[in-house]
């Protein structure tokens, strides 16, 4: 920051508000004392009464365009972090769908989801869902506990992999007490098979992809080894570091 700056910010953020109080004090003073005095100097101190004055008002109605200009300022950063916010959304979901065609998974029994992994909380965060099918695409809770499911197993195993009979996924998570009923009564899907692969970048873990399938054996025996090597899941990777630790700011 240069020196003209530096004078410049201490100009709207000290100087300007003790100039304005201090003239203030000494115009009531120079008002005040016009009353003990005759003649020429009664008249020099009510003039400069109303210098004081002047100069006093010019120097709020500059800090209030000050505030205004601040204002505006942080308006275009709030709508600048918006779009930020919409540009990653919307790479999100192109990229959870290009993993779905690439692989063959498009279809309206599967559904892809973009889990990022909130460390204060302990949380995961679905950032996009995608599915042929609107019904299955569509988001519920806002947030999973760390410890339900097959989520957690992802999570904590780096990859995972299970078949259930119908009805089954359920039923386990009531059984192991990973979720109430009402959690799994709130479920959209009651998926026949899932594989989910945890999104680690440079070491860091950053969420988890996750594949939900009402269709048993749409899993292909190489679809892990297919995963680690596309190009789109490596973005997904980088990209998922956008939004590392907090991902429910993207939520907001």
């Amino acid at each position: 920051m240069s020196f003209g700056e530096q004078l410049k910010r201490l100009w709207q953020d000290h100087i300007r508000e003790w100039t304005a109080s201090i003239c203030v004090l000494l115009s009531t003073v120079a008002f005040t004392v016009t009353g003990f005095w005759d003649g020429s100097w009664r008249w020099y101190l009510f003039a400069i009464g109303v210098l004081l004055g002047l100069i006093a008002v010019w120097v709020q109605v500059t800090q209030v365009e000050s505030y205004k200009e601040m204002r505006h300022e942080l308006e275009e950063i709030k709508k600048r972090e918006e779009a930020k916010k919409r540009v990653l959304t919307r790479t999100l979901s192109a990229l959870a769908y290009e993993i779905s065609k690439q692989h063959t998974l498009w279809d309206s029994d599967t559904r892809v989801t973009v889990y990022g992994y909130h460390e204060g909380e302990e949380v995961f965060i679905p950032l996009v869902r995608r599915s042929y099918n609107p019904v299955y695409e569509r988001l519920g809770r806002p947030r999973y506990v760390q410890k339900q499911g097959y989520l957690y197993e992802a999570w904590q195993l780096g990859f995972y992999s299970q078949s259930f009979r119908k009805e089954q996924a359920r039923r386990e998570m009531l059984k192991n007490k990973a979720m109430t009923l009402e959690e799994v009564e709130a479920l959209t899907m009651s998926p026949r098979e899932v594989i989910g692969m945890r999104l680690d970048h440079d070491g860091k873990k950053l969420g988890v992809l996750l594949f939900e399938t009402m269709k048993p054996g749409i899993f292909s025996s190489t679809l892990k080894d297919s995963l680690e090597q596309a190009s789109e899941v490596r973005t997904l990777r980088a990209l998922m570091l956008a939004v590392a630790g907090t991902p429910d700011k993207v939520m907001e």
